[in-house]
């Protein structure tokens, strides 16, 4: 079977990127003789990037020309099947609505990996947004969601037959579960011995609410001065970097003016896949203050529980059907004095961060990268022996 991704792909620092190098890892560990290849997808003014042998093939985001020719590349690779990745923001026009223009001249079959869907009825550009989704749903044979929610969308609101949508959840580290002892061990080796160690990580933009865990750090140090506060972020790359640039040093003004510069770190670097998961398995709790109720999809979220985390999160839609049966906490949005409650309870009951951490790992175990990845052969099979068939 050849499988050919359309995606953003490493070098390219975006969270579709690692997505797609995680996936084609996941895919090779279950089946070998599965050939993957990838065309990728540049965004405006890239600067050339020196692409693993896997990218064939290169689309300019904003270059109608460069859509045209892709499909004609695709349609005459050999490929069996084509898995786009697909998110607003990743091709050109509006809402990435060039990807259409694709779309509809390939001759293969396509498997679409939907990242986002407009769940909420005041979403922005909604209704453009969905009409979107309504035609890739029409040219691909299967259409992926992570979400029962975004199910939901797709049947209801954009009249996607049931049988071609497939809930297969974001794909998360596979690691054994990390005992308390583990964990102090972790902490002696970072000079954290004896800290309530709080994390967070991601790029860095507004709508992660971030300083809202600064807020709830600064009104519980003085009754717990063991909490530590441990954010592991840069700007993003790509969108307004001077804007988010400004969001890391509104983060680090923050710091100053609460005071609380011996209670937070904030590392402003890209981690490594080891060095991330060490701090995975270190953090007491891991706080997601996110102030985006839409999103449907998280591979932070996804980390977190897979590493056995005890998950405070506000109850964006990907965390509220993850985060129930005792899975972890939701906080309401943007909002430190909530973020504080949860905290102090867990702190004064740390009890409920060991089961909490338990019942996550074991829901963990359903959607580690590799489990991911066997629902993704299973799709690509069928829709290459339906097609032979």
């Amino acid at each position: 079977m050849n499988v050919l991704y359309l995606s953003s792909f490493p070098p390219r620092e975006c969270g579709i990127a690692n997505f797609t190098k995680n996936s084609i890892e996941a895919v090779h560990s279950v089946d070998p003789d599965i050939s993957q290849k990838v065309i990728a997808v540049n965004e405006v003014a890239a600067s050339k990037r020196d692409y693993l042998d896997l990218v064939v093939s290169q689309l300019n985001q904003e270059e109608l020309d460069s859509y045209k020719k892709t499909a004609l590349y695709i349609n005459e690779s050999g490929a069996d099947v084509l898995f786009l990745q697909h998110e607003y923001g990743l091709f050109g026009g509006s809402d990435g609505v060039f990807i259409l223009r694709l779309l509809e001249k390939i001759k293969i079959p396509i498997v679409s990996f939907l990242h986002s869907i407009p769940v909420l009825k005041r979403a922005k550009r909604r209704d453009f947004r969905l009409w979107i989704l309504e035609n890739i749903g029409k040219i691909s044979k299967y259409v992926i969601t992570t979400a029962e929610i975004g199910k939901e969308v797709l049947t209801k609101e954009c009249s996607i037959r049931q049988e071609k949508i497939a809930l297969v959840r974001h794909g998360g580290y596979d690691i054994a579960y990390p005992t308390k002892k583990e964990k102090e061990k972790i902490k002696k080796e970072h000079n954290l011995k004896g800290k309530f160690v709080i994390l967070s990580y991601g790029l860095i933009t507004k709508s992660k609410g971030f300083d809202y865990g600064l807020e709830a750090v600064a009104k519980l140090r003085d009754k717990y001065p063991e909490i530590f506060y441990l954010i592991l972020g840069v700007p993003h790359p790509i969108h307004a970097s001077l804007m988010e640039k400004g969001d890391c040093s509104t983060l680090q003004r923050k710091i100053k003016e609460l005071k609380i510069e011996n209670n937070v770190k904030l590392v402003g670097r890209f981690l490594e896949r080891n060095e991330l998961i060490e701090n995975l398995k270190m953090a007491d709790v891991f706080l997601l203050p996110y102030l985006s109720k839409t999103q449907i999809s998280s591979g932070v979220l996804a980390n977190a529980v897979t590493c056995g985390n005890c998950v405070v999160s506000t109850p964006f839609s990907y965390a509220k059907e993850i985060i129930q049966k005792n899975r972890g906490y939701l906080v309401d949005f943007a909002s430190s004095d909530s973020i504080v409650e949860v905290l102090t309870n867990l702190i004064e009951n740390p009890q409920k961060i060991e089961e909490t951490r338990l019942a996550a790992y074991g829901l963990g175990r359903s959607f580690t990268w590799q489990r991911m990845a066997e629902n993704f052969v299973r799709i690509f099979g069928r829709v290459v022996f339906a097609e032979k068939s």
